[in-house]
């Protein structure tokens, strides 16, 4: 399964015409598939990761207000799940690679 992403043309004029396939060893890293463009959007295809942090957070809020999971149990939860971010982070970086919009929208789980 792959999942796509767009990316309009106009707000990212600067953007390379010919993306190189990174060299992807992280397992905290989505796997890069193709690239490609049509007249007005910039697709990349990649691994299907899943669902959003952003979507899983509201989600275990919920169970947390409606007590079917204790806060400490998501504490320790959000440790593993941080932990695994920075290494993501690390790796990219490593690779000279920055990251301008991290957010919970931006992690796939």
């Amino acid at each position: 399964r792959f999942a796509k992403k767009r990316k309009d043309k106009d707000k990212d004029k600067d953007n390379k015409d010919n993306v190189d396939k990174p060299d992807n060893k992280s397992k905290y890293i989505v796997s890069y598939r193709n690239f490609f463009k049509s007249n007005s959007n910039f697709y990349l295809v990649m691994d299907n990761a899943g669902h959003s942090l952003f979507d899983f957070v509201v989600r275990v809020h919920r169970y947390i207000e409606t007590d079917k999971l204790e806060i400490s149990e998501w504490h320790k939860f959000v440790k593993v799940i941080f932990k695994q971010i920075l290494l993501a982070i690390e790796y990219i970086h490593s690779k000279n690679v920055c990251h301008y919009d991290i957010s919970l929208e931006n992690i796939l789980i």
